[in-house]
């Protein structure tokens, strides 16, 4: 993603070395495309749980403030 555009490493000579990515112009762009498919899942998971079925969901949580 980085060689695409869609994140930017950044590199501080610090001891331990520390590395640091964020989001470009680019990938910023992408977030409403995945918040789409966020509530699509959601509306999809309380459908399936609705008529019964067992739905299993894990959580990941990045830190980006949307």
């Amino acid at each position: 993603m980085e060689s695409g555009g869609i994140i930017a490493r950044h590199t501080y000579h610090t001891v331990p070395p520390t590395v640091t990515y964020s989001l470009t112009t680019e990938g910023r762009q992408l977030i409403a495309l995945f918040e789409s498919l966020r509530d699509w899942g959601e509306k999809n998971i309380k459908k399936r749980q609705a008529t019964g079925e067992s739905v299993r969901l894990a959580e990941h949580h990045c830190g980006y403030q949307c």
